[in-house]
């Protein structure tokens, strides 16, 4: 099986190999750095196979809506290595788009990353501000345990994981929270206004949101060409959209939306928008406060 694999991967001149007895395969220097994101993204297509049978059903008139993350759990594995390999630069683009936020988390402050998967960007901002407070949030049940596996293992004492619904949070996480985050959340969510409107709740008075979240150009017709698009629609189709669209009157969302879209959604909500930074030519953070009276 391993020489079947390296003659195809030689073949691809994904590695190189040299003439010897036996021969010897080896990856080049020049290639490492890339290998890396190209390593996580081609997980993705395993993912896209398990569960091609059941997302095909979806394009038919008389089948299932969607499907859930939670019917194919191996998905998580696979956003933990994402999360993973950019946690780092995720915090050092967004804590600086909140004025002031910086200054607050080293004095203590507590936040709250809704969606938080197994909890990667949770411990991440434990470790840098230690006098803050932070709790990591899912509904999945398997990711909030690798969570707290996680949590256990760092040794650090700032940081707490429970599994809930966003669209439905305990009255205990109404008005806890200084600083709300979701990063690749709301466009995963069947009812997204539900979630928004809870997120808004869970804020004090004077909280601060931050939505980063995946996005695509809106004009459908001008994106012939756009390798990008096609992945970021290819993804959606498999796991976004299904995921959106999984309940009975569901949005169903999915990846492919546009930073106008999320504007339009948080404009339905309860939440304060702020403003929108394009992080990435397809990502974005939008930044809201609590609304009044809320």
């Amino acid at each position: 099986y391993v020489r079947e694999w390296l003659g195809s991967m030689v073949a691809g001149e994904v590695i190189q190999a040299e003439r010897g007895n036996p021969e010897r395969y080896f990856v080049a220097e020049d290639h490492k750095g890339a290998l890396n994101g190209i390593g996580i993204a081609a997980r993705l297509f395993a993912s896209y196979a398990v569960r091609y049978d059941a997302v095909k059903a979806c394009f038919r008139q008389d089948g299932p809506n969607g499907v859930s993350h939670n019917d194919f759990p191996d998905v998580f594995n696979v956003f933990h290595v994402m999360r993973v390999s950019s946690v780092s630069s995720t915090v050092d683009n967004m804590v600086p788009l909140v004025e002031g936020l910086g200054e607050k988390l080293e004095d203590g402050i507590d936040v709250v990353d809704f969606g938080c998967g197994t909890g990667v960007l949770v411990l991440e901002l434990a470790k840098r501000f230690p006098n803050s407070r932070f709790h990591g949030s899912d509904i999945s049940e398997a990711g909030v345990a690798i969570g707290r596996q996680q949590l256990a293992q760092s040794g650090l004492t700032n940081a707490t994981f429970s599994c809930d619904d966003l669209e439905n949070l305990p009255e205990a996480m109404h008005g806890k929270f200084d600083w709300a985050v979701t990063y690749d959340v709301i466009h995963d969510l069947p009812h997204p206004l539900r979630a928004l409107n809870q997120i808004n709740r869970s804020l004090k008075p004077g909280g601060v949101y931050v939505m980063g979240d995946i996005h695509t150009p809106k004009d459908r017709c001008g994106i012939a060409g756009d390798d990008a698009s096609m992945g970021l629609y290819g993804m959606s189709a498999f796991l976004c959209l299904p995921a959106s669209a999984a309940e009975d009157g569901a949005l169903g969302r999915g990846a492919a939306w546009s930073v106008e879209e999320a504007q339009d959604l948080v404009a339905q909500s309860d939440l304060q928008f702020v403003k929108t930074e394009k992080n990435k030519a397809y990502f974005a953070y939008h930044i809201c406060r609590k609304g009044e009276g809320q």
